[in-house]
């Protein structure tokens, strides 16, 4: 069976690893893609399971994957790390997400990342000593409710 049921993504700038397992939890695929050819491949694979560590890209790369269809989980690096066999290269990170999201590892939605951003750009605004230098920031974000 090569239906791939979870898959673990590292992203970096420019190449992105990919780790993807079966329900037997047989490694499928391992594969390096650039980040031209990212959406084009997720987009003709079945929906499934997706998870990447937590960083300043993970969200976009989470909305695009989720509006083709599949489930993507973040999940902070310290617990990716944990999964980590050998050395750690991006290939090995990849297979250690891809593991570590098939555990009861706390992981983020796509959903309850965005109201974490919101709230915290609630905070700055709160106080009038902060609202100067936190305005200009949460103005140029897009899913920011709180407008200066």
């Amino acid at each position: 069976m090569t239906e791939i049921i979870r898959i673990g993504v590292d992203i970096a700038k420019n190449v992105f690893e990919v780790h993807g397992v079966n329900a037997q939890e047989q490694v499928v695929v391992r594969r390096s893609l650039r980040r031209n050819q990212v959406l084009a491949w997720f987009g003709k694979l079945p929906a499934c399971l997706i998870g990447m560590e937590a960083c300043g890209t993970a969200t976009h790369w989470a909305r695009e994957l989720t509006g083709l269809g599949h489930t993507v989980r973040l999940i902070p690096p310290a617990y990716a790390k944990a999964y980590v066999r050998r050395n750690k290269n991006d290939p090995a990170d990849a297979r250690a997400i891809c593991e570590a999201v098939s555990r009861s590892a706390p992981t983020m939605g796509i959903h309850e990342s965005t109201v974490l951003v919101t709230s915290r750009c609630a905070w700055a605004h709160g106080s009038a000593a902060r609202r100067s230098w936190t305005s200009a920031r949460c103005v140029n974000v897009s899913h920011c409710s709180i407008r200066a």
